[in-house]
């Protein structure tokens, strides 16, 4: 057996743990257990536990099944008192504890031993081989002894400690550590706080020593005091192993002090991915991780307290005699006299691929950003912080290198205040935060192979915030590496007075995507950028040159160019060049274009049409519109000069308009007055007549409910005033009425029964129709009255005839609707069905009509027990041309708006009856993905039938409304914009719906559905790995793209510095304002197989989108923010009740509002105004390309406004 006390104890040591270790008898245990692994004695009191150092029970086996506090046992009267000396240590070096103790998660509290000439001293005083300890917490211990002194054991030869924690006092001369004296065994997930003090050798936060032992992912967060060989986690670690593993307390003593482990002295002692962080004070051989490293290896760890003691001083270890140090690093503060480095302090080993961030004072000799005082190797490492020696040997890198060898490594010169060469070499900080210095340098990065595969550094370029502050880092410590591109500025070509084409290159992509977009910026201003005029070229897959075009650029000036390219890294620049523009030119353009002679009946145009060199506007006196006949117009028009063109030259009178008597312009001036010839007079008014009707006015014993025609003179069309024709009795009640234009013939049919013997006037106002060849009206309101025939006699007074059942009450609500009030509902396995009859349906629809209401509401009855509802009504109720009404069924499982043309009439055909059924879908029956991701949200099934046949119901003119009842978690409340619905198709795959969303008014999610089918309620968390550099359209990027309304180009990725193409804005508009539309033709230059024909077909459709010219609506061009926002506002003004404003007042606070189109400026004055939209700073930037991040903000706006 090795000499593990490097002593012998006492004999008399010996024979009093011997006389403690007399044992109880077995069934002292109470429950009958043998002490086997499988039937383990099972320990409640400080009693029981006691008996555990009986020599009978060393090698059995406990679990703890209580927390045991021993302050009783221990004090004055208990059974563990022994004379104030407390506790008495499981197992001695003769009879060692060699069982196995579960703690079982419960805590032993209190233990005390004060024994100060004792050995050996802790919960157990010695475990050997096949001793086990785990699961086990000691709260408040107070240990004071001599040597091998732990607060869970003394000495643990071999065995295991697991799981287990220490928290308390200890004290003692040597080898005294939080949790064991000294470890020979395996230390795992084990931690230790509170304080120990060693007053000679080796004390430890976790263990005083550990010998050949394994120490893995544990850690201290003590308070050491010893004299040498002192260590936050270890006093020595002399062989064995510590991995993952870390020491956070302040570290104080003489001689040989770390952070982690005071003295590694021997080869095959390894430490691995550990660290330290606290402060480290000491005389001599003093480091924030390791005070002495003999031959041991350090790796892949690091140390952040700072450090302060006499000679030997390291930020990481403070002597590196003969070992290693690989990819590690120390950022702490370090002060000394002698051989003071911000990684180690004297080294006469091997420092590879590590580096030291803090600042470093010495007041003797030796000091160094890196290494104090070298003679062994240092290979591919750097040192950052400032440096203060007073002696001649002080260095950036290296004070003294004294025969060693410093190989390809620096030194931030700025940072440090020095310049030294020869023993490392000095960077500026723009050096030292560039890839290109240490790539050329062999260094092996992350994405290269040209210098090694290991990948063990990375850099981080970006320009905002970079990982340690844009210093190359160690790949372990999981930064991303990022690189910058490369750009250079090239000529400037084809330079006229407006416009220049500007040549760039591309030398470098970076890392780890290439350039999401590059181009050219330029100014008026030195050093150009984004944020000024620039072109958007896109994103770039290969190096190489580009050209980009310059337009509306200001004749005659000076301007300043850069190349850019941006990527995760930020946005670099090339070189700045400069051009100055042409001088303008005279406008010599003399026809102005697009204006005619005034016409009777005529609009006057407000514009006239462009030229290549000026666009012009129209006022006339006098100001009528139409023309009115017999009168003499003046036109004045203003000319406004275009780009590169300039009026200074031409000469007086020098414009002619077509059929103008006179023309004159004053010279140097683009303001001409142009007078026409009178115009004719007006026309005799033209009008239409009525020829005939059916039947004929005055007539008796009509019908009750006919068609009734009126036939004009010639074809016509609806006009202004079609909506204005009604019918009405004789006390001028209005009857619901249909009515239908045929060539020449108008039918208006009452959609009820007439009453009989009653009188009714058809009005038809005098704009009602206009004949499509002469566009002429009715010269006045026409009226058509006749009267219904008298009632049958007899009625049902006999002949067996069933009777009229009453009418189930119909009321008028206080919302303005009227409910169908308590219907009978029949249930049967699980399913309400109410049934509303054709007359009570009529009868409700007609007092609606009456009423001047639009909404029917039917409520279907139902327990917790009903799983669907089923509404059973006259096919006819819901296949109305128009949206005359609304029926709102609502049930315990949700509620569904139905508008009165829901059904076609053609899909309706003949049938009699409808029924639809809303109810709570089959999970089970979801695809495994799907059915995780919905989880306990509800699943709902809309079917129809018409006459019990299910139909395949789809109509985009007339969406149904669906509410369901939800109620989101607290996570899902706190964050209930991602909650939304996923249309569920007939493959099973999930489809999003845009517009699904919570309303936390109600306690409902809401959708509208153009289909039947399976709709399911989710919690969509859509997130994007590319939006750090964009954090203000995080938010709207995420939700967006969690309601299914906008993607990333990738996975993982959103590239929210891209531009946006024309057609994916409309695609993302059409999504976000849920449009639909059934259509029947589309733009020229949009093919039927593209991913955005529906939508632009639906915006050609709704008058949203009216294209370029000749049918053309240039799908894959950019869109520029000003073309985003007339199209937006189009659709907001015609679809979401938005009133455009001619007050442009709002646009004054951008500088640039004189770079709004005319057919723009409305459309973005009610949208600023709004809230909508809005600029950058003072400035709007019209023209510029929308990127894919401000598309998606201002749709975010525009969904939830």
């Amino acid at each position: 057996m090795k000499n593990y006390f490097g002593k012998a104890l006492p004999l008399l040591l010996i024979l009093v743990f011997m006389l403690l270790a007399i044992p109880g008898e077995a069934d002292a245990f109470n429950y009958g257990n043998d002490g086997s692994l499988a039937n383990p004695y099972r320990i409640e009191t400080a009693e029981q536990l006691a008996l555990v150092a009986g020599a009978v029970y060393l090698d059995k086996h406990f679990i703890l099944t209580a927390d045991i506090d021993l302050s009783d046992y221990l004090s004055e009267g208990g059974g563990g008192y022994n004379d104030g000396a407390g506790w008495a240590p499981i197992g001695t070096a003769i009879t060692p504890f060699n069982g196995s103790f579960d703690g079982n998660g419960y805590t032993i509290s209190n233990l005390f031993i004060d024994r100060p000439d004792w050995d050996c001293l802790g919960l157990f005083g010695y475990t050997w081989s096949s001793a086990s300890v785990e699961n086990l917490g000691l709260l408040d211990v107070n240990i004071t002894g001599r040597d091998y002194v732990g607060g869970l054991v003394g000495i643990n030869i071999e065995g295991s400690i697991e799981n287990s924690s220490v928290t308390g006092v200890l004290k003692g001369y040597q080898n005294v550590g939080g949790l064991a004296g000294s470890n020979s065994g395996v230390i795992t997930g084990s931690y230790a706080t509170g304080t120990v003090t060693g007053y000679g050798d080796n004390a430890g936060g976790l263990a005083g020593r550990n010998v050949d032992g394994t120490i893995t992912d544990s850690g201290a967060a003590v308070v050491v005091t010893g004299a040498n060989s002192a260590g936050g986690l270890v006093g020595e670690h002399n062989g064995g192993t510590i991995t993952g593993s870390y020491a956070t307390g302040a570290v104080k003593g003489d001689y040989v002090v770390g952070g982690l482990a005071g003295n590694v002295p021997s080869a095959s002692g390894t430490i691995t991915g550990s660290y330290a962080t606290g402060a480290v004070e000491g005389t001599g051989r003093v480091g924030g991780l390791v005070g002495c490293n003999v031959y041991g290896t350090v790796t892949g760890s690091h140390a952040d307290g700072d450090v302060v003691g006499s000679s030997f001083i390291g930020g990481l270890v403070g002597e590196n005699q003969y070992g290693i140090i690989q990819n590690s690093y120390a950022t702490g503060a370090l002060t000394g006299a002698d051989s003071v480095g911000g990684l180690v302090g004297n080294n006469g080993g091997g420092v590879s691929n590590s580096y030291a961030l803090g600042d470093v004072t010495g007041y003797g000799d030796y000091v160094g950003g890196l290494v104090g005082d070298n003679d062994g190797g240092v290979t591919n490492s750097y040192a950052v912080g400032v440096v203060k020696g007073f002696t001649t040997y002080v260095g950036g890198l290296v004070g003294r290198n004294d025969g060693g060898t410093i190989t390809c490594s620096y030194y931030d010169s700025d940072a440090s205040g020095l310049s030294d060469t020869g023993k490392g070499e000095p960077k500026t900080t723009t050096e030292m935060i560039s890839y290109a210095t240490f790539l050329g340098a062999g260094w092996d990065f992350t994405g290269e192979t040209g210098n090694g595969a290991e990948d063990i550094w990375g850099i981080d370029e970006s320009l905002t915030a970079p990982a340690n502050d844009g210093y190359p880092f160690l790949a372990w410590q999981g930064y991303d590496h990022i690189l910058r591109p490369a750009v250079t500025t090239g000529e400037v070509n084809d330079l006229t007075a407006t416009t220049a084409a500007v040549n760039g290159e591309i030398t470098y992509l970076g890392y780890p995507g290439n350039p999401i977009q590059h181009g050219v910026c330029w100014s008026t201003l030195e050093n150009p950028d984004t944020d000024n005029a620039k072109t958007a070229e896109g994103a770039v897959s290969a190096t190489g040159a580009f050209t980009s075009s310059l337009s509306e650029l200001v004749p005659g000036t000076l301007y300043y160019v850069r190349a850019y390219a941006t990527n995760d890294a930020g946005t670099v620049y090339g070189e700045q060049v400069q051009f100055t523009t042409a001088s303008p030119g005279t406008v010599n353009i003399a026809a102005i274009p697009g204006l005619t002679v005034p016409v009777t009946g005529g609009s006057p145009v407000t514009a006239v049409t462009g030229t290549d060199q000026y666009t012009g506007t129209v006022s006339w006196e006098p100001g009528h519109d139409p023309f009115q006949g017999e009168t003499i117009y003046t036109a004045t028009i203003t000319l406004t000069a275009k780009a590169g063109f300039t009026f200074d030259g031409v000469a007086a009178d020098f414009f002619t308009i077509a059929g103008a008597e006179t023309v004159n312009n004053e010279a140097d001036s683009g303001v001409v007055t142009a007078v026409f010839p009178a115009t004719e007079a007006a026309p005799e008014p033209q009008y239409i007549t009525v020829t005939s009707t059916g039947p004929v006015n005055g007539a008796t014993g009509v019908s009750l409910k006919p068609d009734i025609t009126i036939t004009f003179s010639e074809n016509v069309e609806a006009d202004t005033g079609y909506g204005g024709i009604t019918l009405e009795d004789a006390g001028s009640n209005t009857v619901s009425i249909s009515k239908n234009i045929s060539g020449k013939v108008l039918t208006v049919t009452p959609d009820v029964n007439l009453s009989y013997s009653t009188t009714y006037t058809v009005t038809v106002p005098a704009e009602a129709v206009k004949g499509i060849g002469t566009g002429a009206n009715l010269e006045g309101q026409y009226q058509l009255g006749f009267t219904v025939r008298s009632a049958p006699s007899g009625g049902n007074s006999g002949g067996g005839g069933k009777p009229v059942p009453e009418p189930k009450p119909i009321v008028k609500g206080e919302d303005g609707s009227i409910s169908i009030v308590n219907p009978e509902a029949e249930i049967e396995d699980g399913t309400s069905t109410v049934e509303i009859t054709p007359e009570l349906f009529q009868s409700a629809v007609q007092l609606a009509s009456e009423e001047g209401l639009e909404t029917i509401r039917i409520t279907i009855p139902g327990s917790d027990e009903i799983t669907a509802c089923t509404l059973k009504l006259p096919a006819g109720a819901l296949s109305q041309e128009t949206r005359e009404y609304q029926v709102i069924v609502s049930s315990g499982i949700g509620e569904m708006v139905l508008p009165a043309n829901m059904l076609a009439p053609a899909a309706a055909g003949n049938s009699s009856n409808m029924e639809l059924t809303m109810g709570y879908g089959d999970k089970e029956a979801l695809a495994p993905g799907i059915k995780e991701i919905v989880g306990d949200r509800p699943v709902i099934q809309l079917t129809l039938t018409l006459d019990g046949e299910k139909v395949a119901w789809n109509n985009p003119d007339a969406p149904v409304t669906i509410s369901i009842p939800f109620t989101p978690t607290a996570a899902e409340l706190a964050d209930p914009e991602h909650i939304t619905v996923w249309y569920i198709d007939g493959t099973g795959n999930a489809v999003a719906v845009p517009n699904g969303r919570y309303d936390p008014a109600t306690g409902t999610v809401t959708f509208t559905a153009t289909h039947f089918s399976y709709y399911a309620v989710v919690d969509i968390h859509k997130t994007f790995s590319d939006l750090d550099n964009h954090p203000w359209a995080r938010k709207p990027i995420e939700v967006m793209a969690s309601k299914g309304i906008i993607s990333g180009i990738a996975k993982d990725t959103y590239s929210p510095g891209a531009s946006i193409t024309r057609a994916d804005y409309l695609v993302l508009l059409v999504e976000t304002l849920g449009l639909t539309a059934d259509f029947d033709s589309n733009f020229a230059d949009v093919e039927p197989d593209g991913y955005y024909y529906e939508a632009a077909g639906i915006a050609k459709k709704l008058g949203i989108a009216n294209g370029t010219g000749d049918n053309r609506f240039n799908p894959n061009e950019h869109i520029t923010r000003q073309d985003m926002m007339v199209l937006t506002a189009r659709a907001l003004e015609k679809f979401k009740g938005l009133q455009v404003s001619g007050d442009l007042t709002a646009l004054d606070k951008f500088s640039d509002k004189g770079e709004i189109g005319g057919y723009a400026l409305e459309s973005l004055a009610t949208l600023v105004k709004e809230g909508l939209a809005a600029g950058y700073g003072n400035t709007i930037n019209p023209l510029g390309n929308t990127t894919r991040a401000e598309a998606a903000v201002f749709l975010y706006r525009i969904y939830n406004k």
